[in-house]
């Protein structure tokens, strides 16, 4: 056995490395984002689920038991966008008309001009009164008909809160209003609300969604929103008329809530609503929809406030992950080879306590947001992503530049 200056002292680095990297984790990170945004009677409830190791916690439906409050809410609008979704319109249009909620609500629905399938949907529910539906014109040019969309909706809105969420989403509960008003209130005039995609979406997509998600709810606890990965979001009607909407970016095709979030958010003015029933469930994407929410990202974050913090932190968490596991491999080989058993019974050591730490804290994460994925998925995936961050950049390097604005429409 090797007990030399030198062996200590890279035997010491690869420990410090493999406890410090879990620690610099999305998933190690959520438990005080959980602790200062949950309503104090769920915050036991949430401990105990996060020290229960059990895998049914992963697999639960979402909870249907939170307590609806004494009618403090206000009015609220619901703001669907529709573009070229009619079925999905049709699959989830009654789950937001059916909202459980203590005051008036209603759905405005904006859809282009001559889509008779969406027409033909719309006409099935047009005796319901929580139902307004409008069109944006089929010949608008020189902006994104999303954002556009968005405007018409917002201005057809009674009332002065607005959820916006899309056509190809539903409600994790019936009770998704009641918990997402919660939050509009004088102090606030944003609200970020979370959504995944279904279960039978792919495991890497579904991690993917939540690890992105975990940086931008950190960045809203910790000062100032940046944006948001979620369909799920609320905003105050007046706020958006007052600030031009989307004034200076309408010629960028997607980024409607990005924009929204990281224009109009301010410090302490923000929340986050936490609760499973405020929860959205998003349909599985396709894949040209996938690769386009990435490359759609590449171009639109360049217009966005307060980048260099937010990809500084990602950045930084992803060399610590991979200078950790490099290292300790490092170490074993050097000790293999030199036959330093100490030096390499430590990297072992190392590379199963860093290991442990990672899918433990990934464990309580997923059984929080009720994701049943296999654990022995964490490790690649977390390896993973810098390499498929970077094949997304490089596919953006390569596109049409026009591909991501008005200009071609």
């Amino acid at each position: 056995m090797f007990f030399d200056q030198l062996t200590i002292i890279l035997g010491s680095i690869t420990l410090l490395l493999a406890v410090a990297a879990p620690f610099c984790s999305p998933f190690y990170r959520f438990r005080k984002i959980v602790k200062k945004f949950q309503p104090s009677h769920l915050q036991e409830k949430e401990s105990a689920a996060l020290d229960s190791f059990q895998e049914e916690n992963s697999a639960q439906e979402p909870s249907t038991v939170s307590s609806i409050p004494a009618k403090t809410s206000v009015p609220i609008t619901i703001l669907l966008t529709v573009h070229d979704q009619a079925k999905e319109l049709e699959m989830h249009l009654y789950s937001f008309l059916s909202q459980e909620f203590d005051n008036d609500f209603q759905v405005v629905v904006v859809a282009e001009q001559g889509d008779s399938e969406t027409e033909d949907v719309l006409k099935r529910y047009e005796n319901d009164s929580h139902l307004y539906a409008t069109f944006i014109p089929s010949s608008s040019r020189y902006m994104s008909k999303k954002k556009l969309a968005v405007t018409l909706g917002v201005k057809a809105a009674k009332y002065e809160w607005i959820i916006m969420t899309d056509a190809g989403c539903t409600p994790a509960s019936p009770y998704w209003l009641q918990c997402m008003s919660k939050a509009c209130n004088e102090d606030n005039k944003l609200v970020l609300g979370y959504s995944n995609y279904t279960a039978e979406t792919a495991d890497f997509r579904r991690l993917e969604q939540l690890y992105t998600e975990l940086y931008l709810m950190r960045k809203a606890e910790n000062g100032t929103a940046y944006r948001t990965n979620s369909a799920n979001l609320a905003f105050r009607k007046s706020m958006f008329l007052q600030g031009e909407g989307y004034r200076g970016n309408l010629h960028l095709l997607r980024g409607e809530y990005d924009f929204i979030v990281n224009k109009y958010a301010e410090k302490g003015s923000s929340a986050l609503i936490m609760e499973r029933d405020a929860w959205i469930i998003e349909d599985e994407p396709l894949q040209k929809n996938w690769l386009n929410k990435h490359l759609f990202y590449q171009e639109t974050r360049k217009y966005l406030n307060r980048s260099t913090s937010m990809r500084m932190q990602f950045n930084l968490d992803t060399i610590l992950l991979h200078t950790s596991y490099l290292f300790i491999l490092a170490m074993m080989v050097y000790g293999g080879v030199l036959m330093n058993y100490t030096l390499l019974v430590t990297a072992v050591v190392s590379l199963l306590l860093t290991v442990i730490l990672r899918v433990r804290f990934a464990k309580r994460t997923l059984a929080y947001f009720l994701e049943d994925i296999a654990l022995w998925k964490v490790i690649p995936f977390e390896i993973s992503m810098m390499w498929r961050n970077l094949s997304y950049r490089l596919r953006y390097v390569r596109a049409d530049k026009n591909d991501f604005t008005s200009h071609k429409l």
